[in-house]
């Protein structure tokens, strides 16, 4: 998501973690780099991990680590290496009018059409005989 990553970017770039300076060949373009106090900061959090991971593999012997490890990318370069498909459609707003019913020239076109849209959304019970 963009957005998302424009606020990111700003957040790293405010701590000193990263910077954006233009690109020599898009005038367009900001190309995207880790300063030195990024790096001391990735060097830091790198050890962090490498922790987590020996205290949390810390009851398995090794022949186990290997077999949960090698079960694990298995899986990941398997089935969860792709995206899986939306089990529902994603919902879609109304169309818009176009433009030429907006004319004062289609103004019957126009009326026509705002009705057809009411009634189509208007909130129906079920208790009535439709064909009325």
């Amino acid at each position: 998501d963009k957005t998302t990553m424009v606020v990111t970017l700003d957040s790293l770039e405010a701590a000193g973690l990263a910077e954006r300076t233009p690109s020599k060949t898009d005038r367009r373009a900001r190309v995207i780099s880790v300063t030195a106090k990024g790096r001391k900061r990735l060097v830091e959090a790198e050890q962090v991990t490498a922790d987590l991971y020996e205290e949390v593999l810390a009851e398995l012997d090794a022949d186990q680590r290997e077999v949960l490890l090698g079960a694990l990318v298995k899986l990941q370069s398997g089935s969860l290496a792709e995206n899986s498909p939306c089990q529902k459609a994603p919902r879609r707003r109304a169309p818009r009018l176009r433009s030429r019913f907006r004319s004062e020239q289609n103004s019957s076109e126009r009326i026509y059409l705002l009705r057809f849209f009411l009634r189509r959304n208007e909130p129906r019970d079920p208790c009535l005989n439709q064909s009325q």
